[in-house]
């Protein structure tokens, strides 16, 4: 450390190093110890030493800069100075950056679901989420360990909730790690929870995406919803669901230049995935930039 100290001086000084020491009773006699930076040093200095007002006496090599002259901006802008005219002119208000676009909020239509009771909305709301979190966090976890686990996880997260709605908890998110169709987008290769910022033609998308998958040649991007009533179909997908995926595809366009991206939604509740096909995909990115009055959460339970 204490050599790694005076190469950081000696690499970092900009335009003088100054190196100086200080000597005890017992040293006056001996000089600088010999591991000293100054006793060190010494050999290159091979010239006499120079009168110094305050140290009585100093060594140099090299030698040192000018003196900095101050120039008059305003007569060296007028008589052609050596500053161009640009450079003399001041600099306008910085732009503000263009407000993003969150996916998750591209306005969702009110009222998917019918009411429920208050106790029920309550636990359709913590279902939703619990459920989310089992989803992102089972697949690192050991096939056998899976269940006892997530039962531990679920007893500790959810002990405000009923015994039998945690076990249909499970029972939801077991089934959807079960079908084979999922089985690509929970494997060990793909990522939970992936935060992703770009800007598309001026528009900056951020967002988080709940599964991502990335290969070579493809990109896959799964959002989960846990809808009490999940569409049937694609044809059934709400707008701003289609809205919200189309952003998600646009910014992995960016992302990952010259790759295929796919997009599907997984409704848990069912479970049910719904790919969504480029054609699908296409008009919702051409109207990713227009301006929306109102922003409400994506996942309305």
């Amino acid at each position: 450390e204490h050599w790694r100290l005076l190469y950081v001086a000696m690499t970092r000084a900009e335009e003088a190093l100054f190196v100086g020491g200080s000597l005890g009773p017992r040293d006056i006699a001996n000089g600088p110890h010999e591991d000293s930076w100054f006793a060190r040093l010494q050999p290159i200095f091979d010239g006499d030493e120079i009168a110094d007002s305050l140290w009585g006496a100093r060594q140099e090599v090299g030698y040192r800069a000018g003196e900095i002259v101050p120039v008059d901006h305003d007569s060296a802008g007028k008589e052609g100075g050596d500053l161009p005219g640009w450079a003399l002119m001041p600099i306008g208000p910085e732009p503000l950056p263009p407000r993003p676009l969150a996916p998750s909020s591209a306005g969702e239509e009110l009222a998917a679901d019918p009411p429920l009771p208050p106790d029920a909305l309550k636990i359709a709301a913590r279902r939703g989420v619990l459920i989310h979190r089992l989803l992102e966090r089972l697949p690192d976890v050991s096939p056998d360990m899976r269940e006892e686990s997530a039962r531990m996880w679920l007893a500790k997260q959810g002990a405000d909730l009923p015994g039998p709605a945690r076990e249909d908890m499970l029972r939801s998110a077991f089934a959807v790690l079960a079908e084979p169709d999922f089985a690509e987008i929970f494997s060990p290769q793909s990522l939970a929870e992936v935060p992703l910022t770009a800007t598309v033609g001026g528009t900056v998308i951020s967002g988080m995406v709940d599964r991502l998958l990335v290969e070579s040649d493809k990109i896959t991007v799964v959002d989960f919803k846990t809808a009490r009533r999940p569409p049937q179909d694609l044809g059934a997908v709400p707008t701003a669901t289609l809205r919200q995926m189309a952003a998600y595809v646009a910014a992995l366009e960016a992302i990952y230049p010259g790759r295929d991206v796919r997009a599907a939604v997984l409704y848990t509740h069912a479970p049910r995935l719904i790919a969504i096909p480029p054609h699908v995909i296409a008009p919702h990115k051409d109207r990713l930039g227009d301006k929306q009055e109102s922003y409400v959460p994506l996942d309305i339970e």
